[in-house]
């Protein structure tokens, strides 16, 4: 992530789940919001690339309380 230092004391936690799925948990006006950066497998990487990128990302959201703002980046 590229933070600007404005921002730096929002963050809550960085969690670098792998090379292609990274987590930041910010605290913005008392509200949280979860950011997901991530790369995904494309359709010739192997396919256990891909089922345990998915997993991961499953494991991600499914921590995230319901009715917290994601945003997701997939660049």
């Amino acid at each position: 992530f590229l933070i600007k230092n404005q921002w730096m004391d929002k963050i809550k936690e960085i969690n670098h789940v792998s090379e292609r799925l990274i987590q930041m948990e910010m605290n913005i006006e008392n509200q949280n919001i979860h950011i997901i950066s991530m790369y995904a497998p494309t359709d010739v990487s192997d396919d256990l690339e891909k089922i345990n990128f998915y997993s991961s990302l499953e494991e991600i959201t499914k921590r995230i309380p319901e009715k917290t703002t994601i945003f997701i980046d997939s660049s």
